[in-house]
């Protein structure tokens, strides 16, 4: 997810300031398509601004966006694929690299390689170095991250929006 986060986290920051104000927050939530109102917007920076400063951080916003984009609709289809998956644990490693090969195969109709998938997520980790593997959240963040779209040939075509998310 932190590769995501940081994606759209520096193209929201159009301040350069290394945090985001109201107004940046309400343009991303407009460019991303999210409706948000002023009251939304107020309790939701009130929610993750941890210091209280008025505008949110990297760290405040990858707390706030991996929330935001949790698809709990996902989440029976990351159990049958990563055994090691624990209910309503979202941020520790269950699915391992030759799960997520399984994964593309079957549902996303994409082959792939271990190599492929370890240039997409610098958060492959684990218990085992020999065997590393992503959480749900990871998983989440692959899936609708703009690079994964690499992986899938039809994405190629000129006629894609590209730029959608900001």
């Amino acid at each position: 997810m932190t590769d995501l986060a940081q994606d759209i986290f520096h193209r929201a920051d159009t301040s350069g300031s290394k945090t985001l104000s109201r107004d940046e927050i309400k343009k991303m939530f407009k460019e991303l398509q999210m409706s948000i109102s002023k009251k939304e917007l107020n309790d939701l920076i009130a929610r993750y601004d941890k210091d209280k400063s008025g505008e949110i951080s990297f760290d405040e916003f990858k707390e706030m966006i991996t929330e935001l984009l949790r698809k709990q609709e996902l989440v029976p289809l990351f159990k049958q694929y990563a055994k090691e998956y624990q209910a309503n644990v979202y941020d520790a490693p269950a699915m391992t690299l030759n799960e997520l090969v399984n994964f593309m195969r079957k549902e996303q109709k994409q082959e792939t390689s271990i190599r492929n998938l370890l240039t997409l997520s610098d958060n492959f980790k684990g218990k085992d170095p020999d065997e590393p593997c992503i959480s749900f959240d990871d998983f989440v963040a692959i899936i609708f991250s703009m690079r994964n779209i690499i992986l899938n040939p039809e994405h190629s075509y000129v006629y894609q929006v590209i730029n959608a998310i900001l």
